[in-house]
């Protein structure tokens, strides 16, 4: 007789989204949007009110924000939203450069890599010019973040990941609304074509310098804020 078959066990259901991971997505739209601004209070009973959920709920949706970097909690005073120092600034940019320029250097001339690449620059420069600035910014960090994800390396791209909404809190300084966007679709453009063509050094010094640019522009605009 031959053996039973055996049957693996049934998945689970799948549930909707979570009333703290619904909340977490509101406030980090807010904050990225610049609706809230840095150093804002986020105060537990307007904001559970406003969202019609439990002051605990909010507070682990709270909680969740900080682990990404755009919360501060501070004890006996609350929540805000996180002002980001010269330093964090710097900091920030210093593990983006090191990641970005591996990337660089690991896809330099590799153009089946690059297309992720290629195609996310054709969405910056197909951006409209009246789009929501929020549009932009994300086809702007969403080449960057081809580039570090075609390495090929889920620890790194997840490192990435970690660091991306500390970046868009740095954008935010930057002022990203007022830049001429087809100017900068163009530059994303050139830095791809330096890349696919294979010279390391001028892709690695070209990105570089977009880099530290980007940095100080940020620096410069928090100082005078």
């Amino acid at each position: 007789m031959p053996p039973s078959k055996v049957l693996p066990p049934p998945l689970p259901a799948v549930h909707r989204v979570s009333s703290v991971d619904a909340a977490a997505v509101v406030l980090r739209d807010q904050i990225l949007d610049g609706h809230l601004r840095p150093g804002s209070p986020l105060r537990e009973a307007d904001l559970s009110s406003q969202l019609g959920i439990s002051r605990h709920t909010l507070r682990v949706a709270l909680t969740n924000l900080a682990h990404e970097g755009i919360v501060n909690l501070e004890p006996n005073r609350g929540a805000f939203v996180r002002s980001l120092t010269a330093e964090d600034v710097r900091d920030c940019y210093r593990l983006r450069t090191i990641l970005e320029l591996q990337a660089v250097r690991g896809l330099s001339g590799n153009i089946a890599a690059l297309a992720p690449a290629r195609e996310a620059v054709g969405r910056l420069v197909g951006t409209p010019v009246d789009a929501a600035w929020s549009v932009s910014r994300e086809a702007d960090l969403t080449f960057h973040r081809t580039l570090v994800d075609g390495l090929g390396s889920a620890r790194i791209s997840r490192t990435y990941d970690s660091l991306l909404n500390e970046l868009r809190l740095c954008l935010l300084l930057e002022d990203f609304p007022s830049k001429d966007q087809q100017a900068n679709a163009g530059h994303h453009l050139r830095m791809l074509e330096v890349v696919e063509s294979g010279d390391v050094e001028a892709a690695v010094a070209l990105m570089t310098e977009h880099l530290e640019v980007s940095c100080e522009e940020s620096i410069a605009a928090l100082r005078t804020s």
